[in-house]
């Protein structure tokens, strides 16, 4: 009897688990189609319908705020990345790093880092590539002769210009249903919201 009530429970368990990835496969598959249909809104709303499902006291607003900026911010990466930088033998990190140095000319690793966001180690791995590639150099600082400067060179320039002039253009076809009073309502409330979570506000 006991062999019989073990082997019913173990079926039981089989029988569940089962259950669980018939379940969890429908929902990848909802999921599968919002994105194959660019439905970003509907996504969300599925995800936090399932997270509510099993975590009741999951704060609602917060959550699809963090989602649709992390979602939006994935799209926008991607498309920048697909369209221009690889295209063009770039990196986003890559880009990134010469953006910051294109506006501030001149500059040691470490304010780079700190700029960026990033750590040193990952400035050194990125710049280590684009010097590499001929698009970045490293010259002595005026200041301290045993520390280096990260620079773009001509051709870097050359490059990054031309990566941030086709970016712009698709930045043009994203907000062009965007009125101007949207377009600066729509800046004025992200940047709220960057000095709320730094603590700025």
């Amino acid at each position: 009897m006991a062999a019989r009530a073990l082997t019913r429970g173990a079926t039981k368990w089989e029988d569940r688990l089962a259950r669980r990835q018939q379940t969890a496969l429908r929902f990848r598959e909802e999921l599968k189609a919002l994105v194959d249909a660019h439905d970003v809104t509907g996504y969300i709303d599925r995800a936090m319908q399932e997270a509510h499902r099993r975590l009741p006291e999951l704060d609602d607003q917060s959550n699809r705020l963090s989602l649709m900026i992390f979602r939006i911010g994935g799209l926008i990466s991607h498309s920048h990345e697909t369209k221009v930088q690889r295209p063009m033998g770039l990196t986003h990190a890559g880009f990134h790093l010469m953006w910051v140095i294109w506006l501030t000319g001149p500059i040691e690793g470490s304010q780079v880092a700190y700029l960026m966001g990033i750590s040193r180690a990952n400035v050194s791995g990125v710049s280590a590539t684009l010097e590499k590639e001929g698009l970045l150099a490293k010259i002595p600082s005026s200041r301290d002769g045993r520390s280096s400067l990260l620079t773009l060179t001509p051709e870097g320039i050359r490059r990054f210009e031309e990566a941030w002039l086709r970016i712009g253009d698709l930045g043009k076809g994203m907000l062009q249903s965007f009125s101007s009073d949207e377009f600066e309502t729509l800046m004025r409330l992200l940047g709220k919201l960057a000095m709320t979570i730094q603590g700025k506000d």
